[in-house]
């Protein structure tokens, strides 16, 4: 029984990719006819056309399992601002959360809920400074004040606030 052509094994058919030339040496394009030029020129084009719409569809992709994930899980996609860590009292060089330190006089972008936190946090420690460090004289002249008010001598300073006690 003879085989027919059409069962013969075909030739691998390589990639149109120009074989490596020894150095020094060009290659010479006018050798191909017009017509040859003209299909590789098309099958550029198409390659090319079908290169492109692929990195379209993955570009798309992407696009919609992000708008679809944003979707499902809102939490995770919170709103982002620039906080810059200048507003700290002046014995706290950074500001510590979840493990993170954020340093004094850095800007940060963090989500919208880690801004206000560390709003709060730069806010709590000036005023704890000025209700900690306040003048002594000025604390002194207060009482002074105060117990000028009352009449009676008996008056306490608080070490903590600076407030007059009176009993």
């Amino acid at each position: 029984m003879a085989r027919s052509p059409a069962k013969l094994n075909h030739p691998i058919r390589g990639s149109r990719e120009l074989p490596e030339l020894p150095a020094g040496r060009t290659v010479n394009f006018d050798i191909l006819s017009d017509f040859e030029k003209e299909e590789i020129r098309k099958e550029a084009r198409a390659k090319l056309e079908a290169r492109e719409k692929d990195a379209a569809m993955r570009a798309f992709l992407d696009a919609e399992i992000a708008r679809l994930d944003k979707e499902a899980h809102p939490d995770a996609y919170e709103e982002e601002k620039e906080i810059t860590l200048d507003g700290l009292a002046p014995y706290a060089d950074r500001i510590v959360l979840d493990g993170r330190h954020y340093m004094y006089g850095r800007t940060y972008t963090v989500k919208k809920s880690v801004y206000d936190t560390m709003q709060e946090i730069m806010w709590r420690t000036r005023r704890h400074y000025e209700e900690v460090h306040r003048d002594p004289a000025e604390v002194m002249m207060r009482a002074q004040q105060e117990i000028s008010k009352a009449g009676d001598g008996y008056a306490r300073v608080s070490a903590a606030n600076g407030r007059v006690t009176r009993f």
